[in-house]
């Protein structure tokens, strides 16, 4: 899902199944006018032990 951060709204979505990653999908998501603007996406922890602030 990509969500203007502005106004809140969702500008574009792709569906798939459970199994496809969403790191697959990214690529689908983006174009030109995202260039340079922050991206903030769900990060995998893995086995990565993350401490909270």
């Amino acid at each position: 899902m990509k969500v203007d951060i502005g106004s809140k709204l969702i500008t574009s979505f792709q569906t798939s199944s459970a199994s496809v990653h969403d790191s697959e999908i990214l690529q689908d998501l983006l174009n030109e006018e995202d260039r340079e603007k922050p991206l903030y996406a769900d990060l995998h922890t893995g086995a990565i032990n993350k401490k909270p602030f």
